[in-house]
């Protein structure tokens, strides 16, 4: 039996968590032992329940964010030695730190983003950037970082950082392609238009999101004549989106909502027009729907849609007027093949099932290693 140990700042529902969330619950439970320490209280928002009915080991310490940043090692180390843990994988900055200072263990952390793309577009420049340098020293002490992505992956290469691939996957008996009889009954329930053309976008309404980009696409084209765009989330430039949104009935934001399967087996098209992302795990849900997808051009959107590129179209980023055209040319395809080809990426390979027997594989690689090694 393999001791596994998951480091995270909470469990608060967010990309990461889900990821590990989706580890958990197609790992073989025969041969691992799942154990997690968060550092912080839990939110409102949070999946603890839901990792504990799934036989995970939870152990909450309860920082503050303040003392979090300053790190009581004393406790954690006293923790992690009752534990006994054979592999310790941690998820996010704060985590990464902790094992980055352990000796003598087994260390694998998950890189779901660039932080050289990401923390300065939330941070700001200046203090992002700083901290994605701490954020590297602090990987490149560690045993085993994975990338989410093969195009995050060239990233840190690009940085001096040689990390593994285990690309992200979702959960393909969750997010299911609906029946034209089950779309329109989610339909009339979601009161959403039962005649027209109806695209998701899912997310953080945020600049790295990019939901401007999609409202000035919808607002200055006569896509909107036959069909309507739905936003599932919120976020700082929520009251933007709403202002620049005014009076135009073909863009409905529906906010923050906790059945996002239903809203995409309900829907036809999928939109992201994010500027950066690790393998973004919406992308991956509307796929696993059936929902052809109209993606910006970054990298690991090509990477998804170079699986098969029959699935959707790529617009380039921030550029509203391709945009419309790249909707235009994906509502005039074939639907039916589209919607195949879609649900054929996640169901063939990006799906959880894949993703966990990836890590676990990689943790028995490992651990054999490490025992013919040390004979």
């Amino acid at each position: 039996m393999i001791r596994v140990l998951y480091i995270v700042s909470t469990l608060k529902k967010s990309g990461p968590i889900n990821v590990l969330y989706n580890i958990v619950k197609y790992i073989d439970r025969s041969k691992v032992q799942v154990n997690i320490i968060t550092l912080s209280p839990e939110t409102n928002n949070s999946l603890l329940m839901d990792f504990s009915k799934l036989g995970a080991k939870i152990y909450s310490l309860n920082y503050s964010r303040v003392k979090g940043v300053l790190l009581n090692y004393k406790g954690i180390d006293k923790l992690i030695n009752e534990i006994d843990p054979d592999i310790i994988h941690s998820h996010g900055i704060r985590g990464d730190t902790i094992c980055s200072r352990l000796k003598d263990r087994l260390t694998f952390t998950t890189l779901h983003n660039f932080p050289y793309d990401d923390y300065p577009m939330r941070y700001g420049n200046i203090f992002g950037r700083l901290m994605a340098n701490k954020h590297l020293k602090i990987i490149s002490k560690l045993d085993f970082p994975i990338s989410v992505s093969n195009s995050i992956s060239e990233k840190y290469k690009n940085k001096g950082l040689k990390t593994l691939t285990i690309q992200n996957g979702v959960d393909k008996k969750i997010f299911l392609k609906a029946t034209p009889e089950k779309k329109l009954k989610l339909r009339k329930q979601l009161n959403i238009p039962l005649n027209k053309n109806i695209f998701v976008s899912v997310g953080h309404l945020s600049k790295i999101k990019d939901p401007l980009t999609i409202i000035k696409a919808f607002k200055s084209s006569n896509i909107n004549q036959d069909s309507v765009i739905i936003f599932l989330g919120d976020g700082e430039l929520f009251e933007d989106c709403k202002k620049m949104a005014r009076s135009e009935k073909a863009i409905i934001f529906a906010g923050r909502v906790k059945n996002v399967e239903k809203y995409l087996q309900a829907a036809d098209y999928f939109i992201s027009a994010s500027t950066s992302e690790g393998l973004p795990n919406a992308v991956l849900e509307a796929l696993s729907s059936g929902l052809p997808v109209c993606l910006s051009d970054i990298p690991s959107h090509k990477e998804i849609l170079g699986i098969c590129n029959k699935a959707g179209k790529v617009f380039k980023s921030q550029e509203p007027r391709d945009l419309i055209q790249k909707i235009e040319m994906l509502i005039a395809e074939d639907y039916t093949q589209l919607s195949d080809f879609a649900h054929q990426i996640v169901s063939h390979k990006l799906n959880a099932e894949l993703m966990s027997m990836s890590y676990l594989q990689f943790y028995q690689e490992q651990l054999e290693l490490r025992r013919n090694t040390n004979y």
